[in-house]
Formats: structure tokens, sequence, C-alpha cells
């Protein structure tokens, strides 16, 4: 936190500390303008004081310009030279015995002139003026430092007064779980009591534990961290000569490659020479050789066609006898499949005629059996239901049973006896479907048709 307060002082502090060197500086700068107006002062003054012949020629012995100048020697001028050892400037102590010294050199005192006195008093007021502004510039330094010092002393107050008052909440929460412990303990059993002391000791043995558990986690962290690097430093240094190895086998291979191209196009080029003069060779014995095979060849197709053309026509005849027999043995086959599947297909449609036939008389007798009698039992009786009427109503359903869309058509047109047959199908919603499939397919996918009549 000290650190901190001065990080954020520390630039006042600066301010104030150029703002003070400045103004030494101007002051220094001031005395060193005023301090060479004493030196062309003396020569006025002698000229001031010449009143008659007696009282200049008396003494001109004793009164010597040196003396004179010893007023204005330049001791006043190293004082404002140091002004942070001595702040208030003191001009006029450094004249008094050089002054002293003259007036006892003097026989007789000589009055000084008016411009003289007007000098002197200018000098003085201007002595007092520079004084006046060292001693304000001293006094705004002082309050610089005293405002510093409240400032700082009032930040130390209110960190002071933090701490305190975090001391002070801190204590009271402590008093006061002190307190709720010591109530709880009072109305506990001492068998209460030990179990709170075991737990107590289980806290801490478990604080202990888990502090030794973190700090050994923190070690394996550490040894974990400092492997890791070690890794990536290997790693780095494998990649490194990994890298160059690389580059190095990248280069070996592409002269090798570079050179079996070289050899392989050079033995391309000489095996491609070598075909084509073996292909050459070739070329003249096939065609010899040919030559010698197609005067032969020529003599044996010639007998072999005579001998074929004789085996072709007596096979011919063998083979239209043949044909003409499956032909016939075919035809009566395909007859008779025709025949066959015809008789099985038309038996087929017979029997899925009469399966469905009696799919849907028995889908109409579960419609009539069970949708009938619960729509009856959930049909609210409107007052304007006349005896004797009925309603048709269709109805789609769902592979559930649950009702997807109702429609009433009731004799004698009654809206009010519509909706409530309408109604009363829905609130029968679901119905039982029947548990044959053929039978629950009737009933679904199309819309079913039944009569509803309370009477």
């Amino acid at each position: 936190m000290k650190g901190s307060e001065f990080q954020r002082q520390r630039g006042a502090l600066i301010l104030s500390i150029l703002v003070h060197g400045l103004l030494l500086a101007m002051l220094f700068y001031r005395f060193s303008e005023i301090e060479p107006i004493p030196q062309p002062k003396q020569p006025e003054i002698m000229e001031a004081t010449i009143v008659d012949e007696p009282t200049v020629q008396k003494p001109q012995k004793p009164v010597a310009p040196a003396p004179l100048k010893e007023e204005t020697l330049p001791e006043p001028e190293e004082k404002p030279a140091e002004p942070e050892a001595t702040p208030k400037p003191l001009l006029p102590k450094p004249k008094t015995p050089v002054v002293k010294e003259r007036e006892e050199k003097k026989p007789e005192p000589k009055e000084p002139s008016k411009e003289a006195v007007a000098k002197q008093e200018k000098e003085k007021r201007e002595a007092e003026r520079e004084k006046k502004a060292e001693q304000e510039a001293l006094k705004v330094h002082q309050e610089e430092v005293k405002r510093e010092k409240k400032k700082e002393e009032a930040q130390k107050k209110a960190v002071q007064e933090a701490k305190q008052k975090a001391e002070l909440t801190a204590k009271q929460k402590l008093e006061e779980d002190a307190n709720r412990k010591a109530e709880l303990s009072a109305r506990q059993k001492a068998e209460a009591e030990s179990k709170h002391k075991n737990e107590v000791e289980a806290k801490a043995k478990a604080k202990a534990l888990e502090e030794k558990r973190q700090e050994e986690q923190k070690q394996e962290a550490k040894k974990a961290q400092d492997a890791l690097k070690e890794a990536q430093k290997e790693s780095e240094k494998k990649a490194e000569l990994e890298a160059k190895r690389k580059a190095e086998q990248d280069a070996k291979k592409k002269s090798e490659v570079e050179a079996k191209q070289k050899l392989e196009l050079e033995a391309k080029a000489k095996a491609k020479v070598d075909e084509e003069a073996k292909k050459k060779a070739q070329e003249v014995l096939a065609q010899k050789q040919k030559a010698e095979a197609e005067a032969k060849s020529k003599a044996q197709e010639e007998a072999k066609r005579k001998s074929e053309a004789e085996a072709k026509e007596k096979a011919q005849a063998e083979e239209a006898k043949k044909k003409a027999a499956l032909d016939a043995k075919k035809a009566q086959e395909e007859a008779a499949k025709k025949e066959a599947l015809a008789a099985a297909l038309e038996q087929e449609q017979a029997e899925q005629k009469a399966a469905e036939k009696a799919a849907e008389n028995a889908a109409q007798t579960w419609v009539s059996r069970y949708f009938g009698p619960k729509v009856e039992k959930a049909w609210l009786r409107p007052e304007s239901k006349a005896s004797g009427m009925s309603c048709k109503i269709a109805v789609r359903l769902m592979p559930t049973g649950a009702v997807s869309s109702v429609q009433a058509q009731c004799s004698g047109g009654d809206a009010a006896f519509e909706r409530s047959a309408e109604a009363a199908v829905r609130k029968a919603s679901p119905f039982p479907m029947p548990p044959e499939a053929i039978v629950a397919k009737q009933l679904l996918g199309q819309t079913v048709t039944f009569r509803f009549n309370p009477d």
C-alpha cells in the first residue's frame, strides 16, 4: 500500500521540487543582476560629497579610493549562490565593518548628496523587495511542504482508519461468531460437544491434509512446468536437428533422383534403340513365317472348308428337326402355365375380395358394438332435441383410436342436436380398435360412418 501511495504522490513531489528549484534560480538570477550595482555607486558618492575646498582636501589623505572599493567587494555576491543553506539574504551585514572602518579613518563625517541618498533608498527598497520575495518563496515552499505533509498524514490516517475499521469489523464478526457458537454449544448436550470437537479436529486435519495436498500439487505443477520447459527445449532442439537432417536428406534425395532420372533416360534411349533393331529383325522373320504359314493354312482351310460344309449341312438338318420338336413342346408348356396362372390369380382375387368383405363386415359390427354405445354414454341431451331423431356420424380415426375429424348429419336439420352429437364423439374419443390388423385397417385412412340414435 505504501508503494502505491508513493507512486501516486511521486508526480506531485517532483512538480514541487521543480517549482522550488525554479524559484531559487529566479532569486539567484535577480541577485546576480543586482550585485553589480554597488560598484559604480562609489564614484557618484565621491562626486556628491564635494562641497568646498577645505572639506575636500582634509579627507583626501585618509580616504583613499581603495577602501571605498572594499565597500563593494563581492562578499554579498556569494550569499545568493547558496539559497538553500541561507534562504534570507543579509546584504547590509558585509558592508557594516567596512563602513565602520571608513568612519574611523575619516577625521570628519561628510554629508551624502540627495542622489546618493535616493540610490541608497532605492537599493534598500530593492533589497527589502528581494528579501520579501525570498520570504514569500520560502513561505510558499513551507506551505507546499505542509500541504504535502497534511495530505500524507490524511492518507495515512485514512489507511489507518480503514485498517482499524476492518479490524473492528473482523473483531465484531469474531465476537458474533463466538457468541453464536457459545449459544449453540450451551444448547447442545455432551455428546454434541464431543461430536463438534471431533468435527473441528477432523476439519483441522482435513485442512492440514488439503494444505499439504495443495503444496504437493504446487510442487508437482512446478516439476511439471520444469519438465514441460525441458521437453519444449528438447523438442525445439530435436525439431531443429530434424529440420536440418530432413534438409540434408531432401538434398541427397534430390541429387539421387536427378542421377536416377538421368540413368533412366539413358537406359530408355538405349533400350529404345535396341527395341527398334529387334522389332525390325522380328518383322522380317515374321513376314517370312507369315508367308509360309499363309500358304500352308490356305491348303488346310480349303480341305477343312469342304469337310465343314458337309458336316454343317448334316447338322442343320438334324437341328431343324430338333427345333421343331422343342417348339411344339414349349408351346404346350406355355399354354398350360398360362391356364394355371389365370386360375390361381382368379382364386386369389376371389379370396381377397371375400377377406375384405369379411373384414368390412367385422369392422361395421365393431363400430356398431363399441362406437355407438360409447357415444350415447358421452352424449348430453340438448333442450331442442325431439324424440325419434337420429344422426349419421362420419369420423376419421388415427391408429390410436383418437378422432381426427367428425361431422354429424341429423334428421330435421337440428344444429344443436348435431353439435351435441359431435361433442359426444369427441368426448368419447379415443375409441377401442379391433385387435385384427385387417379389420383395423378398414377403420383407418377412410371415413367411418355409423348411426347415432339415442332414443
